[in-house]
């Protein structure tokens, strides 16, 4: 991913905390001459020394039967991201030297993946699945409420998915190119949109140049 030096971030903490926040990933893989991607939530999971993303496809899917055990692949996260007009910029109306440019954050994960069919694996992996979004809710749904010859069921139909992470690349493209002015400008701008995501893109703005 081009990355210029003013936009990366290294910071562990701050990729992980993208990851478990905007866990709808993009799984790239290559079999063959063939680039794949599929779309699915994963989630961290670390194992001492080791991190891992884990999740599940669906048996029919059949990237388990033509993708190597151990594979490269690539894993996208994508957070925030929102248009930004030139008129944000008190310097448009001093210089005009402004064009629209759109900021965003993003993880590229690197790994090699395996493909489990293990039956207890698949089980955990599925509660923590569970767990991690319903956990948050007034009611929260748990498998026990449904019929367990229904969940043994539904497991038949998945294979679980393992990702051991080689790297991680954070891209923070947050207008830190802008002069501190037209940066509050940007953020003023956000602000005052109606769009939800403009919103709260310059929250996250104003929380980063904090």
């Amino acid at each position: 991913m081009y990355t210029p030096a003013k936009f990366q971030n290294t910071d562990i903490a701050d990729i992980e905390n993208i990851i478990d926040n905007h866990s709808f990933a993009t799984l790239i893989s290559s079999s063959g001459s063939e680039l794949e991607a599929n779309h699915l939530p994963l989630m961290l999971r670390r194992d001492g020394s080791k991190n891992y993303l884990i999740g599940h496809i669906a048996k029919s899917n059949s990237i388990w039967e033509t993708l190597q055990e151990k594979a490269k692949v690539l894993v996208i996260f994508q957070g925030l991201d929102s248009y930004i007009s030139p008129s944000y910029y008190p310097s448009k109306t001093t210089t005009g030297r402004v064009v629209p440019t759109w900021n965003y954050v993003v993880i590229h994960v690197k790994g090699v993946i395996s493909f489990i069919h293990d039956r207890n694996w698949l089980g955990r992996m599925v509660d923590a699945l569970v767990e991690k979004y319903e956990s948050s809710r007034k009611a929260p749904w748990t498998a026990a409420e449904a019929p367990a010859s229904y969940i043994e069921t539904m497991l038949d139909g998945i294979v679980g998915l393992e990702i051991e992470i080689l790297s991680m690349q954070g891209k923070w493209k947050l207008s830190q190119n802008q002069s501190a002015q037209d940066r509050d400008g940007v953020m003023t701008g956000l602000a005052e949109e109606s769009d939800i995501r403009a919103h709260q893109m310059a929250e996250f703005m104003q929380k980063f140049y904090l």
